[in-house]
């Protein structure tokens, strides 16, 4: 995604709140979703914990792209504090929250 694609989902956003990251997501007209993956400087000190975050993040949609893929939206994943202390078996699930409420919105 563009820098203006992330901030047309910003301005028009829609959020999503799970218990160790946000989603902020804009239907869009591509063939399939996009993704974006923030981690915070003021959540995140270290730029170790920072890069774990969002490859944690990252791992998770991997594993559940093909699902994500057919929604065609765009997603900013947003990172928050807890999510260092978790694996990415654990944030699949909420993943397939996700995948859910947005499978409603349709």
């Amino acid at each position: 995604m563009k820098k203006k694609d992330i901030q047309n989902i910003f301005s028009k956003k829609q959020i999503l709140d799970n218990e160790d990251f946000l989603v902020v997501y804009l239907k869009n007209d591509q063939e399939k979703s996009r993704y974006a993956f923030v981690a915070s400087k003021k959540n995140f000190k270290k730029s170790v914990d920072r890069n774990r975050a969002k490859r944690l993040l990252r791992e998770a949609v991997r594993l559940r792209l093909n699902l994500l893929d057919d929604l065609k939206y765009d997603m900013i994943f947003i990172a928050k504090k807890g999510i260092l202390n978790k694996k990415v078996y654990d944030i699949l699930s909420q993943i397939d929250v996700v995948i859910g409420k947005l499978k409603n919105n349709d």
